[in-house]
C-alpha cells in the first residue's frame, strides 16, 4: 500500500522528522482547540463550561435559563460548538432515553472520517424539549491523521490472544462440543463463529502507553474459556501494542448474598411433561429433572413448576450450573451445563417430599447458609437469586421508568451454583453468575456465603445498566465510578425493598455484602464510612488506591473497587447529610443537608446516563450538578446538597450562590423575518419570545406585558398573550406567543418592544426584549438576462475594499491570502495564498492552514439562481489511492507531473475550496476540492438554493495539514471572479395569481402564488383594500380586435375585499418585450381599459373607464404599465380605431339603450350623455347587409328615437349608434 507521505519520504526523499510533524500536528489541534475554547466564551447563551486538563477540550457546557435552543439542535449545536469539518468530523445519535421526571437524554459518538472515535461521546439534556446542558469527551483529531491501519486484522487479532494468554478461548470450547454432540451441529458451528474475534477499526487513546496519544487500533471482543475472561482488547493498527483491555466480565470481589430473607412470593411457570419427559429449553440435551433428588430423576407425566418469571419484560429465569465453571456461560450452546430448577406444587418450602428440605440436601459443616462444597445440593440459594432479580426488575421499572438492564426488556437470566465453592459473582456482559462462596471451608475466613443477596444482585444487574449507559471503562477513575455506580444501585434496591415490599429485613443499605461476610457485623464495603473496611472516603484521601498506575487484575486495574469508596461516599452524603460540620481527610470543612433516597437516586441515574465512557469524578461531579439542576432548578436544596456532597468528599468546592429571585426575558433581542412560508392573504407564522422565573423561591409572579416598537400590534403582528404567570411552587420559562403577518409592502425593518414591570418580591432581570422583523421585500430585479453580483479581476493590485484576507477557523501568521502578481500560473494581478513577505504563490506545508479570503457582502435578496465562474490554479496534497504505484514510468522517481496525473480518488490533505457564510464567520463548503491542477483552470459553481434571496458572503477557503507537499506551488491562485445570478421572471400564464393584503397608503409587489413570478404592483391611495388578488386571466402575444378598436390579449383582472365606495389605487401591470410586439415601436397613444363587463360588447359608463397609463421601457428588458383606478375588474391594453371612441382620462362613457330586445315591431333607443353633433344610426344583418340608416342632430344630453322593424324579416340584426366620439353597438333579435 502506497501513500502519498510513503512517497514522499521515501521516494522524493523530502525528509521530516517524526518530531516536525507531531509538533506540527499538534500546532493545528491547538489552533482548533483555542478557537473552540474562544468560542464557548463568547456564545452568550452559555451559562458555564469546563475543559478537561488532558485532552484539552470541553467535557461540559450548560446553558443559561434564558437560552431557548430545541432538543432538535442538539446535533447541530456540537457541530457548531467543536467547529466540525466538513467530511472529517461527524457525530451520530446512538440512544434516546427518557428519564422518569420527562428530561430526556440524547446521546451522540463522535466519528472520524467515518471511523468510529472510541469512548468520544457526547451527552445533550433537554427538558420539555429545551437544551439544558451537553457533556462527554470530545477528542481533538488534526487532519492529517492517518486512517490506513499498518498491521492486518489477523495480526492484530493474535497480538491481543496472545496478550490475554488463554489455555481455551470459547469458540475452541464450542469447537469441541460440536465433535461430542454432532446432531447440533449446525447450531454450535453458528455459535462457534460469533464468538471468534472479529476486529472493529477505531481511534481510540492509548491507555497502557500512557502517552494519552490517539491512535488507529483494532478492537477485539476476547471471550477466553479457560481461565473465565471477557474484555474488549484494542491493538494498536500500526505496530500492533495494546492500548487497552476493557473488562466485560465484571467481578464483585467478596459481594455475596443471605439466603435469610425470609419465604418470599416469586413468579414461576408451570409446565406438564408427557409419559416420554419433556425436553430442558435451559438444556437442548437433557429432559426436565427433579432438582431436589440428588440423583436428579427425569420428569415423567406430571405438571411441575420452574423459575421462570414471565411477568417482567422478556423474562426472569434462573438456572442451576451444578457447580460446573470456567465456561462462557452466555453462550446458548453451552447451556448443556445448565439445568432448570423445579418443583411439583410451587410450594417451594412447604416440607414436602421434593419441596423444600430435598432442596436444601448438601452437607451443612458450618450452620445454615455457611458456604462450602455442600452449598453446591442446596437450591434454596437459587430462590433468593431469583427474587432478587425480581426485585431489581421492579426497582427500575418503578423508581426510573428503565425496563431490564437494557431498557429494552431483555430477560434478566441467573445462574446459581457456578463452579465449586467458587467465591465470587459477576457479569458478564449478559447473564448474571452467582458462586455458592467457600464459607469456612476457607481457613483464612476470607471466603464468603453463598453470594445471591439482594444487595449482590442489585450490584452486578447494576452493570449491566451501566454496559448500556455510560459504558465506563472498567479502570482507573471510570472503572471505580463504574463499581460506586453498581454500590448505589446495590444500596437503592434494598432501600426500595424495605420501603415498598418488606420493612422488616435485616438489611443495612450502607453495607455492601454485609448479609454474606463471615465475619460478625462487617460488609465487604461501607459507604457511610468507607475507611472501616480500608476503602478511601475521599479523593485522594486515606486508603486511596492511584489511578494512574498500568491496570492489571493485580492492582484491581488501579483501585476500582477500592476507589469507588468515593462515590459511594458521595451517594451517602448527598441521602443521609451530616448534622454538624466536618473534616474531610484532605483538611476541606463541609456539611451537607441530606435529601433522601427518592431525589438522590434520580440524580444518580440521571449522571449515569450522561457519563462518557472515560468520566473522572471531576466529570462526575460536573454532570451530578447539572442533572440536580435540571431536576429541581437552579439553586434549589439538591442543587446546592449535591455540591456540597462532592465538597465532602474532596472533589470540587462547596456551593456558591448564583442566584436571586427574579423575573427574565430570555434575551434582550431576537429577530425574524416577515415570510411566513406561505403565500396569499392572512398568511401568518407563530414567534415565541420567552420569559422566566429561573428560581423556585416559593412565591407566585405574574406579570403584564406591554408592547411597542414601530410595528403595528393588529396590524404587522398580534400579540396574543399579553399576562404569563408561575404559581408558587413553578418556575422556569413560559412563552409569550406572537402573531407575525406577512406581507409584501417594502417598509423596512421594524421593531416590537416587549417589557414588564418585575412583581413585589422579585427583581427584574432583563426586563425589555426587542423583537426585530425585518423587512424581507425588496423591489425586484425583473428580465431574463442574468444579473451581475461582483465582477472581480485584482488588476487594482490591492486587496478589493470590503474583502477580508483572515476569516476562517484557525488563521495563522505564515500561510497568509495577498494580491499580487500570479503571472507564472496563467494570470496576471490575482488573489493567492502566500508565505508572509514572499509575495510568491506558494505556501509552507510545515505549517498548518484553514484560511478564508472572503469577499465583501453580496445581495442575492432580489435574485436567484447564483453562480460563481473564476479562474484559479492550485497545487497541494492528496492521498494516494489503495494498490497504485505514483511512479507512473517506472524510473523510481516520483515527480510533480506524475502526482498530478493520479486519479482524484484519493483523500486530499492540502487543498482550497469554495465556501460561503451569512454572519461572516461561519463558513460552509459548497465545491469539491480543489487541488494538484497547477495550470490556469476555469470553473463555474451553482451555489446552494441556500442562499437565494440572501445576502452572504462567498469565500475561498484554503487548508493544509502538517506534512510536506507533492506541489507547494502555486498554493491557491484565484482570478477573474464572477457571481451571476437570475433575476424575477414576468408571469405570462393564464390563470396564475398573486394575493396578499393592502394597508392605506402602501405598495406592495404581486408575486404569482405558484412561481413567485412578478404579476405586477399596486399602490393605494387613502384606501384599505384588504386582500386583494391580481391575476393573469387571459396570456398572449397577440392583440384583438373588437368593437371599440384593439385590446392586448394579455389581460390582467385585479379584485378586493374592501367594502369602501370609492377607492382610488394605483395598479402596474408588466409586460414581456413579447408580449407588446404586436403593438410596434410607437405605444405613446395606448390607453387602459378596466371594466366589470362581462363582455367587451356591453360597455357603459357604469362597468367602465378609460385610463391614460405612463409606459416605461426598462432598459429594452421589459415594460412597465401604471395607471390609476377607481375600481377593480379586468385591465386590458387598449388602442382606438380612428378618433377615440371612449371618453378618456376617467370621463363617463356614454350609454346606449334598446328595447324591447326582441322587438316585434318597432325598437326605442336612448343615448345618455352623448355630445352635440351629428349622430348615425345604422343596422346590419348577420350578412354583413346594411338594412337601415339615419343621421340626426342631436344637442348635449339624452336623445331618444324609435326605429321601424316590422318590415324586417324575423332575425339577428346588429345595431351601431355612432357620432364624432363614440361608437356603440348592440345585438337586436326581431321577431314576428
Amino acid at each position: 500500500m502506497f501513500s502519498l507521505h510513503f512517497v514522499m519520504r521515501k521516494r522524493m526523499l523530502l525528509a521530516v522528522s517524526y518530531l516536525v510533524i507531531v509538533t506540527a500536528a499538534f500546532s493545528q489541534e491547538n489552533l482548533r482547540q483555542n478557537q473552540i475554547k474562544e468560542n464557548l466564551r463568547k456564545d452568550t447563551r452559555v451559562r458555564q463550561f469546563e475543559i478537561d486538563p488532558v485532552r484539552n477540550t470541553p467535557s461540559f457546557l450548560s446553558f443559561k435559563t434564558t437560552s431557548v435552543i430545541s432538543q432538535n439542535e442538539a446535533n447541530a449545536t456540537l457541530r457548531t460548538t467543536f467547529a466540525s469539518r466538513t467530511a472529517i468530523d461527524d457525530w451520530k445519535q446512538t440512544s434516546l432515553t427518557k428519564h422518569a421526571t420527562g428530561i430526556t437524554i440524547q446521546k451522540f459518538q463522535q466519528y472520524y472520517r467515518g471511523i468510529k472515535v472510541e469512548h468520544g461521546q457526547y451527552m445533550a439534556s433537554a427538558v420539555s424539549g429545551r437544551l439544558q446542558s451537553l457533556n462527554g469527551a470530545y477528542y481533538e483529531i488534526a487532519s492529517s491523521f492517518t486512517t490506513k491501519p499498518g498491521i492486518s486484522e489477523a495480526t492484530a487479532v493474535q497480538k491481543a490472544i496472545a496478550f490475554v494468554k488463554p489455555q481455551k478461548m470459547a469458540w475452541q470450547a464450542v469447537e469441541e462440543m460440536m465433535k461430542k454432540q454432532p446432531q447440533h451441529a449446525e447450531a454450535l458451528r453458528m455459535q462457534m463463529e460469533q464468538y471468534k474475534p472479529k476486529g472493529e477499526l477505531v481511534i481510540v487513546k492509548d491507555f497502557i502507553g500512557k502517552s494519552n496519544q490517539l491512535r488507529l487500533a483494532y478492537k477485539f471482543n476476547i471471550y477466553a474459556a479457560e481461565p473465565l475472561y471477557r474484555a474488549n482488547v484494542y491493538v494498536d493498527a500500526k505496530d500492533g501494542r495494546i492500548l487497552l483491555q476493557d473488562m466485560i466480565i465484571k467481578h464483585a470481589d467478596g459481594i455475596v448474598q443471605t439466603r435469610y430473607a425470609g419465604q418470599r412470593t416469586v413468579k414461576t411457570k408451570q409446565v406438564t411433561a408427557g409419559l416420554l419427559g419433556l425436553t430442558d429449553p435451559a438444556n437442548s440435551f437433557l429432559p426436565y429433572a427433579w432438582t431436589g433428588n440428588s440423583l436428579r430423576p427425569p420428569i415423567i407425566n406430571s405438571s411441575f413448576f420452574i423459575l421462570h418469571d414471565e411477568t417482567r419484560g422478556n423474562g426472569v429465569m434462573t438456572f442451576d450450573m451444578n457447580a460446573v465453571g470456567g465456561l462462557p456461560l452466555s453462550i446458548p450452546a453451552l447451556y448443556s451445563q445448565a439445568t432448570s430448577f423445579t418443583d411439583p406444587d410451587n410450594n417451594w418450602g412447604d416440607g414436602d417430599a421434593l419441596t423444600y428440605n430435598d432442596h436444601k440436601r448438601g452437607v451443612d459443616v458450618n450452620g445454615p447458609g455457611a458456604g462450602g462444597v455442600g452449598e453446591a445440593e442446596n437450591d434454596d440459594i437459587a430462590f433468593d437469586a431469583h427474587w432478587g432479580a425480581e426485585m431489581v426488575y421492579d426497582y427500575w421499572k418503578i423508581i426510573h421508568g428503565r425496563l431490564s438492564f437494557d431498557n429494552n426488556n431483555s430477560a434478566i437470566k441467573s445462574f446459581v451454583h457456578y463452579g465449586p465453592a467458587y467465591d465470587n459473582a459477576f457479569w458478564n456482559g449478559e447473564v448474571m453468575t452467582y458462586g455458592d462462596g467457600s464459607g469456612d471451608d476457607n481457613p483464612a475466613l476470607v471466603g464468603f456465603k453463598p453470594l445471591t443477596s439482594l444487595d449482590v444482585c442489585g450490584h452486578e444487574i447494576g452493570h449491566g445498566v451501566c454496559e448500556f449507559t455510560a459504558n465506563l471503562v472498567y479502570e482507573k477513575e471510570s472503572g471505580a465510578m463504574n463499581e460506586g455506580f453498581s454500590d448505589i444501585w446495590a444500596a437503592c434496591v434494598e432501600h426500595y425493598v424495605l420501603s415498598h415490599v418488606d420493612p422488616t429485613l435485616p438489611y443495612d443499605v450502607w453495607g455492601i455484602g454485609e448479609q454474606i461476610d463471615l465475619r460478625a457485623g462487617r460488609a465487604l464495603r461501607r459507604m457511610d464510612n468507607p475507611n472501616a473496611e480500608g476503602n478511601p472516603d475521599t479523593y485522594g484521601g486515606m486508603f486511596w488506591s492511584n489511578p494512574d498506575c498500568d491496570p492489571t487484575l493485580v492492582n484491581d486495574y488501579c483501585g476500582v473497587h477500592n476507589n469507588s469508596g468515593v462515590l459511594n461516599h458521595w451517594f451517602y452524603q448527598l441521602v443521609a447529610g451530616n448534622d454538624l460540620s466536618q473534616m474531610n481527610d484532605i483538611g476541606q470543612t463541609f456539611r451537607v443537608k441530606g435529601i433522601g433516597f427518592a431525589d438522590a437516586e434520580k440524580i444518580a441515574y440521571l449522571t449515569e446516563l450522561r457519563l462518557s465512557p472515560t468520566a473522572t469524578f471531576a466529570e462526575a461531579r460536573m454532570i451530578s450538578i447539572q442533572a440536580a439542576v435540571e431536576l429541581f432548578g437552579l439553586c434549589s436544596p439538591q442543587h446546592q446538597s449535591t455540591t456540597n456532597a462532592w465538597h465532602a468528599v474532596g472533589v470540587g468546592n462547596a456551593f456558591v450562590s448564583e442566584c436571586a429571585p427574579s423575573i427574565t426575558f430570555a434575551a434582550a433581542s431576537s429577530a425574524t423575518s416577515e415570510s411566513t412560508g406561505a403565500n396569499g392573504c392572512g398568511s401568518q407564522k407563530t414567534y415565541t419570545v420567552f420569559i422566566g422565573k429561573p428560581v423556585d423561591n416559593g412565591l407566585a409572579a405574574s406579570v403584564s406585558i406591554t408592547a411597542a416598537g414601530t410595528a403595528v400590534n393588529g396590524s404587522d403582528y398580534v400579540l396574543q398573550s399579553s399576562t404569563v404567570s408561575w404559581s408558587a411552587t413553578e418556575k422556569g420559562l413560559k412563552p409569550i406567543t406572537l402573531l407575525i403577518n406577512g406581507d409584501n409592502y417594502i417598509e423596512g425593518d421594524e421593531t416590537v418592544v416587549l417589557s414588564f414591570t418585575a412583581p413585589a418580591g422579585f427583581s427584574a432581570g432583563i426586563s425589555s426584549h426587542t423583537l426585530t422583523i425585518a423587512d424581507d421585500d425588496y423591489a425586484p430585479q425583473i428580465g431574463t438576462t442574468p444579473v451581475t453580483l461582483l465582477s472581480e479581476n485584482f488588476d487594482a493590485g490591492v486587496m478589493p475594499a470590503g474583502w477580508n484576507a483572515a476569516k476562517g477557523i484557525a488563521p495563522n501568521a505564515t500561510n497568509v491570502w495577498m494580491v499580487g502578481d500570479a503571472s507564472n500560473f496563467g494570470n496576471g494581478n490575482a488573489a493567492f495564498i502566500s508565505v508572509l513577505g514572499t509575495g510568491v504563490p506558494a505556501y509552507e506545508s510545515a505549517t498548518p492552514t484553514d484560511v478564508v479570503l472572503s469577499t465583501n457582502k453580496l445581495d442575492a435578496r432580489t435574485v436567484s439562481g447564483v453562480t460563481v465562474s473564476f479562474t484559479f490554479a492550485v497545487g497541494g496534497e492528496r492521498d494516494v489511492p489503495v494498490g497504485l504505484n505514483p511512479d507512473l514510468n517506472g524510473d523510481g522517481a516520483v515527480t510533480a507531473d506524475e502526482i498530478v496525473q493520479l486519479p482524484n480518488s484519493g483523500r486530499p490533505f492540502d487543498y482550497g475550496i469554495l465556501v460561503y457564510s451569512f454572519d461572516g464567520v461561519q463558513y460552509f463548503d459548497c465545491s469539491d476540492p480543489l487541488l494538484l491542477l497547477p495550470q490556469k483552470q476555469s470553473k463555474t459553481v451553482a451555489l446552494p438554493a441556500i442562499l437565494n434571496g440572501k445576502e452572504f458572503y462567498l469565500g475561498f477557503r484554503w487548508l493544509n495539514d502538517a506534512n510536506a507537499a507533492f506541489i507547494p506551488a502555486p498554493a491557491f491562485v484565484v482570478d477573474d471572479i464572477v457571481v451571476k445570478a437570475s433575476p424575477k421572471s414576468i408571469q405570462t400564464t393564464a390563470g396564475r395569481f398573486a394575493e396578499t393584503s393592502i394597508d392605506k397608503n402602501t405598495e406592495a409587489w404581486q408575486y404569482s402564488v405558484e412561481d413567485g413570478k412578478v404579476v405586477g404592483k399596486i399602490k393605494s391611495n387613502n384606501t384599505e383594500l384588504g386582500c386583494t388578488r391580481m391575476n393573469i386571466s387571459q396570456g398572449g402575444n397577440g392583440t384583438s380586435s373588437f368593437v371599440y378598436g384593439t385590446r392586448s390579449d394579455k389581460t390582467f383582472e385585479v379584485a378586493s375585499a374592501t367594502t369602501a365606495k370609492k377607492v382610488s389605487y394605483e395598479v402596474t401591470m408588466f409586460f414581456t418585450n413579447e408580449e407588446l410586439a404586436a403593438w410596434g415601436a410607437d405605444l405613446s397613444n395606448l390607453k387602459v381599459l378596466r371594466t366589470t363587463s362581462p363582455t367587451l360588447t356591453l360597455l357603459n359608463n357604469k362597468n367602465s373607464q378609460i385610463l391614460t397609463p405612463v409606459i416605461s421601457n426598462n432598459n429594452g428588458k421589459y415594460y412597465s404599465v401604471t395607471v390609476t383606478a377607481d375600481g377593480f375588474g379586468k385591465f386590458y391594453l387598449y388602442k382606438p380605431t380612428g378618433a377615440a371612441r371612449l371618453s378618456a382620462n376617467g370621463e363617463s362613457i356614454a350609454t346606449l339603450g334598446v328595447y324591447p330586445n326582441p322587438a316585434v315591431f318597432s325598437l326605442q333607443v336612448n343615448v345618455d350623455a352623448v355630445s352635440k353633433g351629428s349622430l348615425v344610426m345604422t343596422m346590419f344583418d348577420i350578412n354583413g347587409k346594411q338594412v337601415y340608416n339615419k343621421s340626426t342632430a342631436v344637442e348635449n344630453g339624452r336623445f331618444n328615437t324609435r326605429i321601424d322593424v316590422s318590415y324586417l324579416p324575423a332575425g339577428t340584426y346588429l345595431l351601431q349608434v355612432k357620432n364624432a366620439e363614440n361608437t356603440w353597438t348592440q345585438r337586436v333579435v326581431v321577431q314576428h
